[in-house]
């Protein structure tokens, strides 16, 4: 049997090469030669690879995203790999399942209402006893974006009278974390524009792209004339996230003076005309 043993600083390649074989022929001078070819391949000590799929990922404030992380084994390779990650964005946290892994691995990044924003390229390292490797990820964390409705008009409602609830509808853009909402007359709360209640905007709520939610409102006039207002959506850091604008007028009453003829009034042998005022009251 042949042997062939190659030392940690072999050069790594294929190689062919030729086996001799030699007979000496008994009681004489003669002997015979035999060839074989061999083709050698030495190949780097036990290893494996890391890819990231996909290698970028976007993800907002209040959010969560996720890749996937496969281990390629190389020349031989068994054994588990622990996983971990480096060059985090401040308040961007990162886990990995399962941990260590043979094969595949899921990586979820999440960030948290502060997490800075815009671009990081994460390091993922794989160990295995002395085995190092590392794959990166580029990562971006955008701010929560949600769409606001146009403005909501109430029309013409009676002072102190309250208007049926319409319900204003937002639509978050790209998922996240939404923190509060406050529904404002004048840039005031507890005035002419109250929230009904039963909202389906709620604080601290995770919400998927695309997604809606509504904050339901009222009008209750307390002045004569346009009132303005507006619903508000912040997020986490009490930043506003979207605005839709209210409208409504007040209608209540106006007082008019009808007025008469002058009659004569006598006084001291003066005559003084006097003007007899009748108020009326109409609503405009």
């Amino acid at each position: 049997m042949l042997t062939l043993t190659a030392s940690s600083t072999a050069a790594v390649g294929t190689y062919n090469l030729t086996v001799y074989g030699s007979l000496v022929i008994s009681g004489s001078s003669h002997f015979l030669i035999a060839t074989t070819p061999l083709t050698l391949s030495v190949n780097p000590p036990p290893s494996f690879n890391l890819d990231a799929s996909p290698a970028s990922l976007s993800i907002v404030q209040g959010g969560s995203g996720a890749t996937g992380i496969t281990v390629t084994d190389l020349y031989g390779f068994t054994g588990g790999v622990q996983l971990s990650a480096a060059n985090l964005p401040s308040g961007v946290t990162a886990s990995f399942t399962p941990n260590p892994t043979t094969g595949a691995s899921t990586l979820t990044l999440a960030a948290n209402g502060t997490a800075a924003l815009g671009s990081a390229t994460v390091t993922i390292t794989g160990t295995s006893g002395a085995l190092t490797e590392a794959t990166f990820l580029a990562l971006i964390v955008n701010p929560l974006v949600v769409n606001a409705p146009p403005l909501t008009n109430f029309g013409a409602v009676n002072i102190g009278t309250t208007s049926p609830a319409i319900p204003l509808t937002f639509t978050v853009v790209n998922g996240g974390t939404l923190g509060s909402t406050a529904v404002l007359t004048q840039g005031a709360t507890g005035l002419d524009f109250a929230d009904a209640g039963t909202d389906t905007c709620a604080p601290n709520t995770i919400y998927t792209a695309g997604q809606t939610c509504t904050v339901n409102v009222t009008f209750t006039p307390r002045f004569a004339g346009t009132r303005n207002g507006a619903v508000v959506l912040n997020d986490t850091n009490g930043n506003v996230l979207a605005t839709g604008y209210l409208q409504g007028s007040g209608v209540g009453p106006q007082i008019g003076f009808l007025s008469a003829a002058p009659r004569a009034r006598w006084s001291d042998s003066t005559c003084h005309p006097a003007w007899p005022w009748t108020a009326a009251v109409t609503y405009t």
